[in-house]
């Protein structure tokens, strides 16, 4: 014996209606069934209407809602009846539903809603559909019609009624013995001692089902919904979630009181008392595994120690404070039985270890009834000043992580609170108990999704993390960066779990921030096409209001205004990667304020590329220092594209023809001036020494400028080179001084905590520098460590793909973080 259980989805249109018993018709062939069913989606809602319409006195609206209730099921009979029973069908439908009408006329006429005449208006939508079903199967052999009001009994509350469990499984049990291949019964419907209607309450089908499963000792439960089984989170609200093939009773029930609304939590407790295992299907995939839920779930090696996780919103924390609760036996007693006398449901609990506080979470529903329950309970105390009056606070959450083989790992609370706060979300109440089945916390509501994509990605449940970019600049270096992103995604998901999602694009003409934009095709058109005009401020706001997990703004400009927005993007817990040197060379006051922000923030900023392209230098400097070690003395050659002007000029061509090269192959900024003036190597230098742990500012770097005052102040960049063809003889005459001193001419920064300097030097042959050939850059660092034998980094410096290829590191860094 099999039952099945369809939603108020399953059956929600003809189409469907149609599924269904294409469904039922095969599981008939190898089992005897019994099948529970909702009413149509939308319909239990419909009949609430109308009964508050009754009582409202408004007869039109009434005939019009059953006029309404009749199109759309018999839209079903004309689908899924046969012709020779649609007779029966309709006349079954009028006759159900001029009961109804009459029994709202009265409704009307009396001018009274009792819950026993609600009862009996709600639960018409379970039998309209139940007969729908029975006629559409009638063609099979031995279809019958259980009608759930004669077999389930309840006490007599007829909203929600608690089931007598001893008798009505009696009543089930006897249906074994009966003559059926199919039995189609309604769900939620039930009736007391007296034989008055009754419901089972919010998710009574479920508990129809389960019922009737243990009653007749079913092999299995099938819950038959609109998705594919539990999910390991909302996928409304996480794109990656998935269904979990295998749950325990346990870890459902906890899911399902924490918002999961596959399954409703009570009509698990059945199953569960007589091991009977549940399968939850999807009507519109029922190729698909869906979800079992067994009883006990074995031990596996590479079992997942986190199962998933669920949500409730609308939630208020409430907090009853005071110094008069410290050491007082009995407080919490009188706290939730004052709770208890107004019916108030407690959700979450966590209380000071000092019993200076109580904090509850609950319904945002009830709020008004607990802050009065509390008033009136402790309205002596309150008059004494001995307690506070109860503090409400509204538009929370709670997520609760949960997976039996939690007890099993460490750190499973630290590795989530941790993730929650490197992303700003504060956590307001954690309740966890001891086997860690189950760890719970509320958060603000606007932080719902972004919590449960940060776990479901920290602890990798979809086997893949996302990291969500926000790109501004796409020049050359942008370009090639969005060329590695898509040219790795393949290889980074499958080797590295990992996946790079751009979310936001901006250029100086255009901005577009979007979940996920393709980058594999043509989007610089997609951007022209649909980006709206670019507004940096604007691009930053956007990005902060989207307030997704793992978010990282990449700034590949030379802008001196956008650095002036970190602190605020710091301040949404959002990294910063960038090849932009004025942040971390502005003032050092404002270099402190960015580092100071990140900290306080929980969040990283990044700028491997600032000094050496994609060369490690700021990171090798900083495991230095932060392993101890003392930096001394800095040497380098940090211009890859003076580094070509001086090894082109010393290889046979002109100044000129040398510095038009570089520009050429794109090594230079526009105007060559500003790499040939040395600028944009003395704020490396300066940024190697801070990052060495040295305050220094620009000001104090001595900064020599070898080129004649008249072609530094030339009015264009034409003119600019035309001067250098006036001054070759100056340039010949430094590289001659620099070959009768056996040396070559090369542009070098130089740190000490004395005194730092950039400028053209003459390199002799024992240096490492002399060798430095084409783009490379070189970094020698002293230090305590490296004293006799300075640390060397060389390598290509210079040109969008290693700068693009540098930033492309800094992003991944951020992976494990």
């Amino acid at each position: 014996m099999k039952v099945l259980k369809f939603g108020g989805t399953s059956v929600g249109s003809a189409g469907s209606f149609q599924s269904v018993v294409q469904i039922i018709k095969q599981a008939a062939l190898s089992s005897r069934l019994v099948t529970v069913v909702s009413a149509m989606k939308g319909v239990t809602d419909e009949l609430e209407q109308l009964a508050q319409l009754a009582l409202n006195g408004n007869r039109a609206f009434i005939n019009s809602g059953i006029d309404g209730l009749f199109h759309k099921h018999a839209a079903v009979v004309q689908k899924v009846v046969e012709e020779g029973s649609r007779d029966r069908a309709y006349a079954m439908l009028k006759a159900t539903l001029d009961s109804l009408k009459h029994l709202l006329y009265g409704v009307e006429m009396v001018n009274d809603l009792s819950d026993k005449s609600l009862a009996k208006i709600v639960t018409t939508g379970e039998l309209l559909t139940a007969k729908l079903l029975e006629l559409a199967l009638s063609g099979e052999n031995a279809v019958v019609f259980i009608d759930s009001s004669k077999t389930i009994r309840t006490e007599k509350h007829f909203l929600g009624g608690e089931v007598v469990l001893t008798e009505t499984e009696a009543a089930i049990s006897t249906l074994v013995t009966k003559n059926f291949s199919i039995g189609v019964a309604p769900g939620f419907i039930a009736s007391d001692n007296n034989g008055h209607i009754t419901t089972l309450g919010r998710g009574g089908s479920d508990y129809t089902a389960a019922l009737f499963a243990a009653g007749l000792g079913a092999s299995v439960l099938e819950i038959w919904t609109d998705v594919s089984g539990i999910y390991s989170a909302d996928p409304r609200l996480v794109s990656t979630a998935y269904p979990i093939k295998v749950l325990s009773f346990q870890e459902v029930m906890e899911l399902s009181h924490f918002g999961a609304k596959v399954i409703y939590p009570p009509a698990l407790y059945p199953s569960f008392k007589k091991g009977i295992e549940i399968l939850v299907k999807n009507t519109f995939q029922p190729e698909a595994t869906g979800s079992r839920i067994i009883h006990e779930k074995p031990a596996q090696k590479d079992a997942k120690y986190i199962t998933g996780f669920s949500s409730i919103n609308e939630i208020t924390i409430l907090t009853l404070s005071g110094s008069g609760m410290v050491g007082v036996i009995g407080l919490s007693a009188r706290f939730f039985s004052a709770l208890a006398k107004y019916q108030v449901n407690v959700i979450l609990i966590t209380q000071a270890s000092s019993e200076h506080s109580i904090c509850i979470a609950i319904k945002q529903s009830q709020a008004n009834k607990a802050k009065e329950a509390l008033l009136e309970e402790f309205k002596y105390e309150r008059l004494m000043a001995m307690i506070d009056e109860p503090l409400i606070e509204h538009d929370f959450s709670i997520i609760a992580i949960v997976g039996e083989q939690m007890n099993k790992t460490k750190g499973i609370s630290g590795k989530a609170f941790s993730e929650l706060g490197s992303n700003g979300i504060n956590i307001h109440a954690i309740a966890q108990g001891a086997s860690e089945l189950n760890i719970s916390f509320a958060i603000k509501s606007s932080q719902t999704k972004k919590a449960l994509n940060v776990l479901h990605d920290a602890f990798l449940l979809s086997g893949v993390k996302r990291l969500h970019l926000f790109i501004v600049g796409i020049g050359n270096i942008g370009k090639k960066l969005l060329e590695l992103i898509a040219t790795q995604r393949d290889y980074l998901r499958k080797e590295k779990h990992l996946e790079l999602v751009v979310t936001g694009l901006s250029n100086s003409k255009k901005m577009i921030l979007q979940e996920d934009l393709d980058v594999n095709g043509d989007w610089m058109s997609y951007l022209n096409e649909h980006g709206e005009q670019s507004d940096m401020n604007g691009f930053i706001h956007k990005m902060k209001a989207m307030d997704i997990d793992h978010s990282i703004f990449i700034d590949n400009t030379a802008s001196e205004e956008l650095p002036l927005l970190y602190p605020s993007i710091f301040e949404a817990s959002i990294a910063v990667v960038t090849c932009n040197k004025i942040a971390a060379s502005a003032d050092y006051s404002f270099y402190r304020k960015l580092k100071d922000a990140c900290l306080v923030n929980k969040t990283t900023f990044l700028y491997e590329s600032n000094v050496g392209a994609g060369l490690p230098v700021i990171r090798t400097i900083n495991h230095l220092v932060s392993s101890g070690d003392k930096i001394q003395r800095i040497e380098a050659i940090l211009s890859g594209s003076l580094n070509y002007i001086m090894n082109a000029f010393h290889s046979g061509r002109s100044f000129r023809a040398a510095v038009e090269g570089a520009m050429a192959a794109g090594l230079t900024e526009p105007d060559p001036r500003v790499d040939l003036s040395g600028k944009d190597v003395a704020r490396k230098i300066l940024i190697l020494a801070r990052e060495s742990g040295y305050k220094l500012e620009m000001e104090a770097i001595d900064c020599a400028v070898f080129l004649p005052d008249e072609c530094m102040n030339a009015a264009s960049v034409d003119q600019f080179l035309e001067l250098l063809t006036k001054y070759e003889d100056h340039f010949q005459n430094l590289k001659q001084q620099a070959l009768a001193d056996d040396g070559l001419l090369r542009f070098v920064a130089s740190f000490t905590p004395s005194y730092t300097k950039v400028g053209l030097e003459t390199v002799k042959r024992s240096s490492p520098f002399y060798q430095v050939e084409g783009k490379d850059n070189i970094v020698s660092i002293s230090s305590r460590w490296y004293k006799e034998q300075p640390l060397v980094i060389k390598g290509a410096g210079a040109g969008a793909e290693v700068t693009a290829s540098g930033i492309f590191s800094d992003v991944l860094s951020l992976a494990s973080k």
